[in-house]
């Protein structure tokens, strides 16, 4: 009985497509329901009782199947949010370029090496990275392992040379770093522009009615989060990372100085 409310959901949501659909028709435009999918997210707990319900979602009376993953703006969304996927994606398509990169790395400077790098590897690697928040520890060390191969290759090292140096000196940040910086830089602007609203809105400044000395701090309230799969979302994460910076970046009264002062922080944690 527990899963009739999931069938009420599946049914309206189907009236939502056909309206959807509707409208489309009546402003010129045609919504093609064989290249629609679909998708339910949940704990791979809750997954396993989809099966049983067997909900068949229509638009405009074509049936709809649901997908295990779905890929939309460049970013695979998998049914329980993990991301992995969406990790093996990147990490293929890093290393298709970081080979094409070493064919070629004789016939180039190092600066067009490293200009080859930033662009066709490091832009895959920042892209949507603010997803990655709370993925796996698993997932950022396959990730890390691509930018170790894409700094051999600029510097023409051999496979198990180390480049932790050459990493420095190339100025990037690590991909754990790389994430932070995302969230922190997203986080600095809907604070201080209040845009976009539909993320500053879920930021809100600690207070107490008491004189405590975290209230000279720009703290965010940390939300309860009570379920997992949720955790990745920006309300849960961002003053998380916002709450880990210190005052001095924080403080900064500048998106170019915040920025500067946020990558200074973050080399020095990376070590």
């Amino acid at each position: 009985m527990r899963l009739e409310p999931g069938l009420k959901n599946v049914n309206a949501l189907s009236k939502c497509a056909d309206n959807v659909a509707i409208w489309f028709l009546q402003n010129g435009l045609k919504l093609n329901p064989s290249k629609t999918e679909s998708i339910i997210f949940g704990t791979a707990q809750r997954l396993k009782a989809v099966p049983l319900l067997k909900p068949t979602l229509e638009c405009l009376g074509v049936p709809i199947t649901f997908a295990d993953s779905i890929h939309i703006l460049g970013v695979t969304l998998d049914n329980t949010l993990t991301l992995n996927k969406h990790v093996s994606n990147i990490v293929s398509s890093c290393n298709y370029h970081i080979r094409a990169l070493r064919h070629i790395r004789s016939s180039l400077t190092h600066d067009a090496a490293v200009a080859i790098a930033c662009s066709l590897v490091n832009t895959r690697l920042d892209y949507c990275n603010s997803l990655l928040s709370s993925t796996s520890l698993q997932n950022v060390d396959r990730l890390q392992r691509v930018q170790n191969n894409l700094a051999r290759a600029v510097f023409d090292l051999k496979r198990y040379d180390s480049v932790r140096h050459h990493i420095r000196a190339l100025h990037w940040l690590p991909v754990k770093e790389r994430i932070t910086y995302k969230m922190a830089v997203i986080t600095y602007l809907a604070l201080n522009t209040g845009k976009p609203s539909y993320l500053s809105n879920w930021l809100v400044k600690k207070s107490s009615d008491r004189s405590l000395r975290s209230n000279a701090k720009c703290l965010l309230q940390i939300p309860f989060c009570s379920i997992k799969t949720a955790d990745p979302a920006f309300k849960f994460s961002a003053p998380k990372v916002w709450n880990s910076l210190s005052d001095h970046t924080k403080s900064a009264v500048s998106l170019e100085i915040f920025k500067s002062r946020l990558k200074t922080e973050l080399f020095t944690r990376s070590g």
